[in-house]
């Protein structure tokens, strides 16, 4: 890892709290992507370094993911699988986190068990993406990122009765059908995009959910997504904003006695 790389770490841990004791996160996943548009094919890029990058990453990681599971049979050519993850990379138990990688597409994902952002994954994504950056070339460029999270609430620890009654009380959302429902509320989805002012786009989902037990769940879902041809160092520094976006608004979302309930 470079010295540049060392440094930005060390502010990040300095300036980071310790997350919430209680935190509802189910998931956090940042993906980031790079390799050359397919003209006439939108949203779809190729990868020509992928083949030989490969086992040079896989190489650099396997100290501690030592565990690949190919995803795609190994019949399927990678301009086939386009911008999606081909290898999975886990460490031995095939515990959390876990590294995924693919023809222009690389993600880290974890869970709220060992999720922390200064100490644990910030940290690993950095050196994912060093690793990245060497398996490939010194001028491979970066053309977008997203970071996205996932919490997972149980509404019956909440005093549930239904779902816009939850929503006024604990949520800084409002919603009102102008017109006879004919029951209550079963399903929702509200997916609202906002375009923010140093570029890219704060997605916001809010959404019900059910569980294997058939528990009622309300899911929060907050990314950050960009589309750019930037550096490494940048990169760094757009996830570290994108982070800063979604933890601020997660916080922004819910109701007082609600996101104290995390603590």
């Amino acid at each position: 890892m470079s010295r540049g790389t060392n440094l930005f770490i060390k502010t990040v841990y300095k300036r980071k709290m310790n997350k919430l004791p209680k935190a509802p996160l189910q998931e956090v996943i940042l993906e980031v992507r790079w390799g050359s548009a397919v003209k006439g094919t939108p949203g779809v890029f190729i990868d020509p370094g992928y083949a030989f990058a490969l086992g040079k990453f896989q190489a650099f990681i396997s100290a501690r993911f030592p565990v690949s599971v190919k995803k795609f049979p190994l019949d399927i050519p990678p301009q086939v699988i386009g911008n999606q993850p081909d290898y999975q990379f886990w460490s031995e138990g095939r515990t959390w986190p876990v590294i995924q990688l693919g023809p222009g597409v690389l993600t880290v994902n974890d869970t709220e068990k060992n999720y922390e952002w200064a100490k644990t994954f910030f940290p690993l994504a950095s050196e994912t993406i060093e690793h990245l950056f060497k398996a490939y070339s010194e001028n491979l460029k970066f053309s977008g990122f997203s970071l996205r999270y996932i919490d997972v609430v149980k509404t019956q620890d909440y005093g549930f009765s239904d779902w816009p009654d939850f929503i006024k009380k604990q949520i800084n959302f409002s919603f009102d059908n102008q017109y006879n429902t004919r029951g209550k509320l079963k399903n929702f989805s509200f997916d609202q995009v906002f375009e923010l002012e140093e570029g890219g786009n704060l997605q916001v989902i809010l959404s019900n959910g059910t569980s294997p037990q058939n528990d009622d769940l309300f899911v929060i879902q907050i990314s950050v997504n960009e589309t750019f041809e930037v550096t490494k160092e940048e990169l760094l520094k757009k996830i570290e904003a994108a982070h800063n976006h979604t933890s601020a608004v997660f916080k922004e979302i819910c109701k007082k006695a609600f996101y104290a309930s995390f603590n």
